[in-house]
């Protein structure tokens, strides 16, 4: 007897899978990026390493800046990726396990993640300003 449940269960978990595999993928290619010193003085961070309480006023810096990329999918796609983190982890803290570590991490990468996209706003803002004033000239 075919469980009706089945195929849509597998369909949802591979999507799942996927989605979780194409975020981690955008996290880590930005994981390497050294941060300007302008983004960090605008975003209030110190160093290269942002935390996951800084997820959320890096986000709204981003929204300030223009797109000049087509970066807003991906953020929106890690964005969604840190609530479900969130998610998960409080989930796992009803159930007694111990997911703490694993979600600040992933959290946190996805803060650099948003502090790496504010930062190429910003220097895509300045290019941008530095050709209308040459082309004014």
């Amino acid at each position: 007897m075919h469980d009706r449940w089945a195929d849509p269960l597998v369909s949802i978990g591979a999507t799942i899978e996927f989605f979780v595999a194409y975020c981690r993928s955008l996290i880590a290619s930005a994981s390497e990026h050294i941060l300007s010193d302008e983004a960090r003085g605008v975003a209030g961070i110190a160093g290269n390493r942002v935390g996951a309480d800084q997820f959320a006023p890096v986000m709204r810096l981003v929204k300030l800046c223009p797109v000049l990329n087509a970066d807003s999918k991906n953020l929106a796609a890690v964005g969604l990726y840190f609530r479900a983190v969130t998610i998960v982890a409080n989930a796992g803290q009803d159930l007694g396990w111990n997911l703490r570590g694993w979600a600040e991490r992933e959290r946190s990468a996805c803060a650099f993640f948003a502090a790496v996209a504010l930062d190429q706003r910003i220097a895509g803002s300045r290019n941008l300003l530095a050709e209308q004033m040459s082309n004014a000239l």
